[in-house]
């Protein structure tokens, strides 16, 4: 009986074979084949993402997707330590991150959206201002008296303008690395399957504790500065930076170790 090889083991097969194979026709066809191969992980890793504006239609992403595929071929060094997979995974994500980055900028937003947005945004301030913890999304809705859905979707809004932020360096003892390089290890091969639950972040966050929480939604999502953030904690900016790299560990970890399919169907 065969052995069912895993995602991780087939893509080494592939980069190798299309890498070595000296005879242009046969390298072609590795070629094509890594390539078919590559671009189911696209799929999974767009049709995971959240959240994602409904101007913007996946069909474009798993575009932009496969355009890291074709990079990360010509690009990944055998030579160095890290599996294919893990390389391609993480240049498909940069590619689809920063093309919804650049969307988000230039996507003409309505008045009044813009209008709720800063609405939003003033209640964050002012609700949080005598309190460390942020404000729920009921909380803010029922302050700016807006529906609960239109203020989540604008809270979605400014994370999707801030999301790239949250791929930043988090340094280690053992060198430096960001928390997405962590959370898709090659050691762990379920990540695909966690990340494509589209509520997989929002339950990640929830589970932070304070100050954390809060420090990453005002540093992320509202857009504030580590010295406004230090003001409104009465702790230091130093003391900021340190608990955004806390926090950020913290959510790997959460990710990494107590995150699975199954938590997150028990809340629905």
């Amino acid at each position: 009986m065969k052995t069912k090889i895993s995602e991780l083991e087939k893509l080494e097969e592939l980069i190798l074979n299309y890498r070595n194979e000296s005879d242009k026709k046969k390298k072609y066809v590795a070629y094509l084949n890594l390539i078919e191969e590559s671009l189911k992980l696209v799929k999974r890793i767009v049709m995971g993402m959240y959240p994602i504006p409904n101007t913007i239609a996946k069909d474009d992403l798993i575009q932009v997707g496969a355009v890291g595929v074709l990079k990360a071929i010509e690009t990944y060094d055998i030579s160095i330590k890290g599996s294919f997979k893990t390389y391609v995974s993480k240049v498909i994500k940069g590619k689809v991150l920063h093309y919804l980055r650049d969307k988000a900028s230039i996507v003409k937003t309505p008045r009044e959206t813009i209008a709720n947005m800063n609405k939003v945004k003033e209640a964050i301030e002012e609700l949080s201002e005598n309190n460390t913890k942020m404000p729920s999304v009921e909380e803010v809705a029922r302050y700016v008296d807006l529906p609960f859905e239109k203020v989540e979707e604008i809270m979605n809004i400014e994370l999707i303008k801030n999301m790239v932020s949250l791929d930043q360096k988090v340094y280690s003892s053992d060198g430096a690395e960001t928390l997405m390089d962590r959370i898709q290890s090659e050691e762990d091969e379920s990540f695909e399957e966690t990340y494509a639950n589209k509520k997989m972040i929002e339950y990640a966050l929830n589970k932070l504790p304070e100050p954390d929480k809060t420090t990453i939604y005002l540093y992320y999502m509202a857009g504030a500065s580590r010295k406004d953030i230090a003001q409104k904690l009465n702790v230091s900016a130093t003391q900021v930076s340190r608990i955004l790299k806390r926090a950020l560990n913290r959510l790997y970890n959460i990710i990494q170790n107590t995150l699975t399919d199954k938590e997150i169907t028990k809340e629905d």
